[in-house]
This record gives structure tokens, sequence and C-alpha cells, in this order.
């Protein structure tokens, strides 16, 4: 059957043939094209140009940007704020409430703030989000200012939130701050494919037990502290947790650490790239400075870290470090698994087990090139395993002094290195030292050392193999490709070594 509209109708349409109007292509086509100019969303928009916004970098859109988005929060359901491209220059604070702020890519739509005080965009309420913007200010900022006003984002009580092709800096403060914002398990909000650079605080700070939170994908250089940082101050009433910081690339800081997590529990760091860190590139502590909370249950995975350290040598490449308990809460670093990660070019120490450090599980990881020793264990930690990941040695090569380095006591629990390859040592050439020494007054309620292979060339200086002034449980197969000195000063009978 064939059906055809009329000669005055705007549409004709003729089955099955389905021919279609000119007026229906026209408005096809205008459809398209306002498409590929907008995000792909179902939210009507508000253009802020309609509100008086200049973008030339000169006039005062601050007014316009308040009013537009005051617009959107009006209209049902709320549209979004369309930023086209320019250089719109705001002269305070700016508040996002519950609704969609979008501009044409970071390169083109840049909001920029005549006063670094007050740079932040605040993100609050239900599921606000920011994408495709720059928020820098004027110039390259070099005082630091602690405030939450001078960030480039502020999210603070917001659900569900999303910060997407966002570049950040130059920044007064930290690139983006969280406060007491969340998603859920099911949907985690997101911080995903932005650059923070040139911030004089943190790169990105989450805090105040915000929690279901994905890091992903973001470019992090230039800081004037950590890159990216999980913190819980013991005046919150609940730790941060339930964060994931993955495929990150972090690089160039002339302060601070590269990943942090002080105080915090439930964070996976899987992924990353860590480069020029001034303290450690990945830090787990509990601070008596800022009264942290202790760290826990925390997945240190597939990371790779270069260059590290360089401005705090007392610092690890990898480095955990507890504190004392206060009013009877724990502030241990505990139930940490680091898996496969690699540290390359240690000004310190490569890892370090600092005190305080509990039910610490080491599996298939590398320290080549450390100006000290490759792994150290401070004094009253326990129960850590140093152990092979899937038939994969931990391997230590290239490093100053010792390989491994322990100082057991008030330790407790059990301390078992098995499955390590150690290369190259004592590259510094300095007399007495070990392939592995264990200091005296071992407080361990076990000591097992298998499966050890050291690999020395021949005018490298080392000691002994093993050396331990501990009694040690078991030490079997381990080997070294040329003969040593291989004296445990406490050894149990029949625990024979090459």
């Amino acid at each position: 059957m064939s059906v055809t509209a009329s000669s005055q109708s705007a549409i004709q349409l003729v089955f099955p043939g389905q021919l279609i109007s000119r007026i229906a292509l026209i408005l096809i086509t205008l459809m398209l094209l306002v498409s590929e100019a907008r995000p792909q969303t179902i939210q009507p928009w508000i253009n802020v140009r309609d509100y008086g916004a200049v973008g030339d970098g000169v006039a005062d859109d601050t007014q316009a940007l308040l009013s537009s988005i005051a617009a959107a929060r009006a209209t049902f359901p709320r549209s979004a704020v369309y930023i086209p491209a320019g250089t719109y220059r705001y002269t305070r604070m700016i508040k996002v409430d519950g609704l969609m702020v979008y501009g044409e890519g970071a390169d083109r739509s840049i909001l920029l703030a005549a006063n670094p005080g007050q740079s932040s965009w605040i993100l609050t309420g239900s599921a606000p989000k920011m994408v495709d913007v720059r928020i820098r200010t004027a110039n390259t900022q070099t005082a630091r200012n602690t405030r939450a006003d001078a960030t480039g984002i502020d999210v603070v009580d917001a659900t569900n939130f999303a910060i997407q092709r966002v570049h950040i800096g130059p920044v007064a403060s930290a690139g983006i701050l969280v406060r007491r914002s969340r998603g859920t398990s099911s949907s985690p909000a997101i911080i995903r494919d932005c650059t923070v650079q040139q911030t004089m605080a943190d790169g990105i700070h989450l805090t105040e037990g915000s929690e279901w939170i994905n890091v992903t994908q973001n470019e992090v250089f230039q800081t004037g502290d950590d890159f990216i940082a999980v913190v819980s101050y013991r005046w919150n009433t609940r730790t941060t947790r339930n964060v994931t910081i993955t495929k990150n690339v972090v690089s160039n800081q002339h302060h601070g650490r590269g990943i942090s997590v002080v105080g915090g529990e439930k964070i996976t760091i899987d992924s990353n790239i860590i480069e020029k860190s001034s303290g450690a590139g990945i830090y787990l502590a509990s601070e008596t400075s800022y009264d942290t909370y202790g760290v826990s249950d925390i997945v240190v995975r597939d990371n790779n870290l270069y260059d590290v350290a360089f401005g705090n040598p007392a610092h690890g490449g990898i480095h955990m470090s507890g504190r004392a308990p206060t009013n009877g809460s724990s502030n241990e670093v505990a139930n940490v698994t680091l898996q496969g990660n690699r540290v390359s070019n240690a000004a310190g120490n490569g890892v370090v087990f600092g005190t305080y450090s509990r039910a610490i599980t080491f599996e298939g990881n590398e320290v080549n090139k450390a100006a000290r020793n490759g792994l150290i264990l401070s004094a009253r930690t326990s129960d850590i395993a140093i152990i092979a990941r899937n038939g994969d040695r931990n391997v230590v090569r290239d490093v100053g002094e010792y390989g491994i380095y322990v100082k057991p006591e008030g330790s407790s629990g059990s301390l078992r290195i098995s499955g390590v390859l150690l290369q190259n040592l004592n590259t510094l050439n300095r007399a007495y030292v070990d392939a592995i020494n264990i200091e005296r007054n071992s407080t361990f309620n076990s000591i097992d050392l298998e499966n050890i292979r050291l690999e020395q060339a021949p005018e490298k200086k080392i000691e002994r193999f093993i050396e331990s002034a501990s009694p040690i449980n078991n030490a079997i197969g381990n080997s070294a490709n040329r003969p040593l000195n291989s004296i445990l000063t406490v050894l149990p009978v029949n625990c024979p070594l090459p």
C-alpha cells in the first residue's frame, strides 16, 4: 500500500520507497551539526554567551557565568551549561550545584581566574560534572595557598561527580580537591583523562571521608606537593576509602611524594608511571605531624617508578611507615600487598618496610638501581613475606650496599624471604657488606630464608652471603655463583648453606 501526503504537507512519505522531503533532510542535517558541536547528551543546554559572556580574556565574565548556571538550575530537568571556545575571565569562585558544565575542549574553552585566591570551581550536590575545559590563573604562581578557594576544582559534599578531560593549572593550591564526596560501589565517581600541572599544592587530593572514586588515565606534573594523595586526618569522623588510582602518568615535582596514602583504607594503586618524585614514588604512612589515621587493605600492583626520592634519600622508592598507637587506636600500615612493581634509580633505598608495618606481602617486584640498600626492614615490623609471584622472583640488582638489610628488634610474627634474586650488590664497593644482613635482638617468632640466589661479579666485594646475629629457623635452597662466607652466627643444626 502506498500513502502520499498532500502537496501542502511539509513531509512526503511514499511506502515502500520511503522518500523523505527536503524539509526533513534539512532538519536532520541541522540536528547532526548541533550534535557535533556539543557532547552527545540528551540534556538541553544553556550557552554562556546568551547571558552576556564575551570570552575574550579581557572582559569580566563572572556575572554571565553565574547567571547561566542559575538559569540552568531553574530548568527542569536541569540544563547543562555550554562554554563555547574562548577565554572567560572570572574574579571569584563559581559554584556548580548538581549540573554539568562543558566546553569544546581544554585547549579551546578556557576559564581564566583573575584572582589566584578565588580560582576554584566548586562542584557540589548530585552528579555535578565538568568536561572539556581548562581552568587556570593568569600567571604561574610562586606562593602556596593552602585554602580550598585557590584550587582549580573543589569537589565538596558531592555524589556521583565526574571530572573528565579537564586541564588545570597553573593554580596556587591543589589542582583537584575532593572532600566529603562519593560515588557508589557499582558506579564510582570519576576523575579521568585530565591534565593537572603547575600546582603549588597536591595535584589531586582526596580527603575527609571521600569514597568510591576512580582516578584514572590522568597526567599530573610540575606539582608543589604530592602528585596524587589520599589523606585521612583523625579529626575526620571516617577514613577516605575505596579509591582506585590507575593508569596515571605523574612526573617532575620540586617537593612531595608521588602517589601517597597518608591514612586510608581499601585503596588500589595499579599500573601507574611515576617519575622524578622528590620523595618516595609510592608512600604509605601514618604521620604524627598531621595526626592521620593508619593505612590498611592496600594493593600496590604493576607500577613503574623512575628516578624517585631524589629530594629525600631517606625515603625508599616505595616507602611504608606507621607509628605508635594513639589513644588505643592503631596507626599501623597493615595488610598491604605489593605485586609486580618496578623501582628504577632510587636516590636512597629501593623499598623501605618502616616501623609499625604489619602483614606486608611483597611478590614479584624489582629494584633496579638504588643508591643505598635494595630492601630495608626497620624495627617493629611484623609478618613480612618477601616471596615469588607465580614463579616470578623478587629481584634486587645494582644497589649501592646490601641487597636486604633487616633490623628485627621489636618485631613480631614471622619473616619469610623466599624466591629472591640478588644481582650486582655493593656497587659502592664498601668493606663488610653482606648480601643479606639480619641484626641482633630479633623478636620475630620465626625467620625463614629459602631459595635465594646471589649473582655477584668477582670485583665487587661481598663479605658474606647471609649474616645473621639472630636465630634462623630455616635456610634451604640458597645459592651463589661464587664461593662466599655464608655464616649465620646463630644457625640451628641441619640448615646448610652453600
